[in-house]
């Protein structure tokens, strides 16, 4: 663009000095012929003989060959200015005052050897010419000049050519300093609406340029009678790819789909990643809901194509929810919003597939849907509390510790059930930072109620995958215990059998820092996961934890009585300690202490309640 405009300032000024030059040759043309003078018929042909010569000039630079024509300007003229010097008054002759302004237009439009061999030429022809009136090869009328006179002048014109050709090489220099910043600038500017309008990794475009793209296909439609399609698509299980090969590989991952996706629609459509695993389509063009359907299924099998990446072959799937327009609306953020409910729908029904949306079934993940918006609140707003739920020992009847479990107090719908926002914290990535609260509060109560007790009452907290895999728990048990200035050997972390398997590097590394600190560790639910005594052996843990599922159903099942004797047996063969959940009522709790269990909880003492209730059943404990 600026070489474009760099060619047409350089014609505009070439033509500039054409269209002078030739009015002074027609002024002067006209003045000879009136002054009637000796030498007046022959000037005045020669002048005609060089318009002539210069009218080229015009046809080369308006076909943009600049440099040619500039050429042949020059050239010319330096030709006619000597013709006049050689036949009329020589070195004295006004003509002589051509030069230096020939010189300068060469130098102003960057001829350098154009400008070199020009100068050398009249130096060779002002010498010349005064070498000729010194030996009288040559007289002319007006004065008598020599080859002194010749070099005086000549040493004038290469002063003035030299000055001439110092100062605008300074110009140009500058010119091109410019031109380069300006380039420079040019560049950032393209840099910054890149990204502004584009991801960084994948380099497609983003929600700005999509609101942009679906306003212009929104009026194609208006006036073609069609459809315009927005769908979300979600990765399915992506967290897994980061979490066990890594973020490098889920990058390229991430830029490989997204090629699959731009290969499989048409120029027309659009394809933009929206955050994480998250992408955006725009389609336009349908008339009927199976062609966006036929669509769709080719962008998951495009998903679903196997991928090779650093030696591995990974193979994904994805949900895709699907909002018309203007069928479900024509806002782009509320067909969004329509699109990425119907994905959900995807995503609880199975997953790899589409749905479009529909009114009738999205009531639910609408609801979901406002429930996580609010559940992005109840942090930062303090809408959490912790409850809980006292441990026994089963032969004193004193208490030895609580389990904290998390409540959420909803501003206007009440208390949640943990049973239906912990699956929307983890699902969503918050779960990690909730569990990092609940681990900083639940030491601190534990401080607090420990305060005067004749023996210490510890705390048990359960840890969620969220926080093996989204922090650092060896660190975020530190900051925790630190803070309430409470001692390790007071605190329990409760695990699971999935996050055994799952996260067995992570885990080993962090149960053996803080076993260093005195922590605790237990096994929850034991018997309804893997059950695999390897890990048991290899993690060290101090408790099993007997689900409640085996203990409600201990008096009138065998199985389960059969399940629970054999955990017992398990746990005191390997020297671990058995706690037993969901004791309701005398004859288990006898029962289970007929087995070998000596510790338990459940709604036979007291269902899980607030810290003041909590620290005044404490208060009636034999511990205070």
């Amino acid at each position: 663009m600026a070489t474009e405009q760099l060619k047409e300032h350089r014609k505009y000024r070439l033509l500039q000095v054409f269209y002078l030059t030739e009015a002074v040759l027609v002024i002067e043309l006209f003045h000879r012929l009136i002054a009637k003078g000796e030498a007046a018929i022959p000037l005045a042909i020669a002048i005609l003989f060089t318009m002539l010569v210069l009218s080229p000039v015009y046809f080369l630079a308006t076909r943009l060959r600049l440099e040619l024509a500039t050429q042949w300007f020059l050239i010319a003229l330096t030709l006619f200015v000597s013709a006049l010097l050689w036949s009329f008054n020589g070195l004295t002759d006004e003509a002589l005052f051509g030069y230096p302004c020939i010189l300068v237009f060469s130098a102003l439009m960057g001829l350098r050897r154009t400008f070199v061999a020009l100068m050398v030429f009249m130096i060779l022809n002002i010498l010349l010419l005064g070498l000729a009136n010194d030996l009288q090869w040559l007289q002319h009328p007006s004065t008598t000049t020599s080859l002194n006179s010749g070099i005086l002048f000549c040493i004038i014109l290469a002063l003035l050519g030299v000055s001439i050709w110092l100062q605008l090489g300074d110009l140009n220099q500058l010119l091109q300093a410019l031109q380069s910043e300006n380039n420079r600038v040019m560049q950032s500017q393209q840099q910054i609406e890149q990204l502004i309008n584009h991801d960084a990794l994948t380099h497609l475009p983003n929600r700005i340029v999509a609101r942009q793209r679906f306003a212009e296909a929104c009026r194609n439609a208006s006036v073609s009678k069609r459809m315009v399609a927005v769908m979300f698509i979600d990765l399915d299980n992506f967290k897994h790819v980061n979490d066990s090969l890594g973020h490098h590989i889920g990058d390229a991952l991430l830029m490989a789909i997204a090629k699959q996706l731009q290969l499989n629609l048409r120029s027309r459509d659009t394809v933009c990643r929206i955050s994480g695993d998250e992408f955006l389509v725009l389609a336009e063009g349908f008339q009927t809901q199976l062609e966006v359907k036929q669509l769709a299924e080719k962008l998951l099998e495009a998903v679903a194509a196997p991928v090779q990446i650093a030696n591995t072959e990974i193979s994904s799937t994805c949900s895709i929810g699907i909002a018309l327009c203007p069928h479900d609306g024509d806002n782009f953020d509320t067909l969004c919003q329509k699109a990425d409910m119907a994905m959900y729908q995807v995503k609880d029904s199975g997953r790899n597939s589409c749905s479009f949306f529909d009114i009738a079934l999205s009531k639910q993940t609408e609801q979901t849907f406002n429930l996580l918006n609010d559940l992005k609140k109840a942090l930062p707003e303090q809408q959490f509390e912790l409850y809980y739920q006292p441990q026994y020992d089963l032969q004193t009847g004193q208490i030895f510790g609580a389990e904290a479990l998390l409540r959420w107090h909803h501003p206007t719908r009440g208390m949640i059930s943990p049973a239906v926002f912990i699956p929307l914290a983890e699902q969503s990535g918050m779960m990690a930072d909730i569990g990092f609260w609940v681990l900083q509060q639940a030491c601190h109560d534990c401080a607090l109620w420990n305060q005067g007790l004749k023996w210490p009452i510890r705390v048990a907290v359960n840890v969620s995958q969220s926080q093996l895999s989204r922090r650092h728990l060896e660190l975020d048990v530190q900051t925790a215990l630190q803070e309430s200035e409470l001692s390790g050997d007071l605190l329990e972390l409760e695990l699971t059998e999935t996050m055994l398997v799952e996260n067995a590097g992570l885990l080993q590394r962090a149960i053996k820092v803080l076993k260093a600190k005195g922590v605790h560790f237990s096994l929850d639910d034991f018997g309804t996961g893997y059950s695999n005594l390897a890990y048991l052996q290899d993690f060290e843990l101090g408790l099993l934890k007997i689900d409640q599922s085996f203990t409600q159903k201990l008096l009138t099942d065998d199985r389960s009585k059969a399940v629970v004797r054999a955990i017992i047996q398990l746990a005191a063969s390997l020297e671990l300690q058995c706690i037993a959940e969901g004791i309701e009522n005398e004859q288990t709790l006898v029962l289970l202490t007929r087995l070998g269990c000596f510790k338990g909880q459940g709604y036979y003492w007291a269902k899980p309640e607030p810290l003041s209730e909590f620290q005044a059943r404490l208060n009636g404990n034999p511990c205070r």
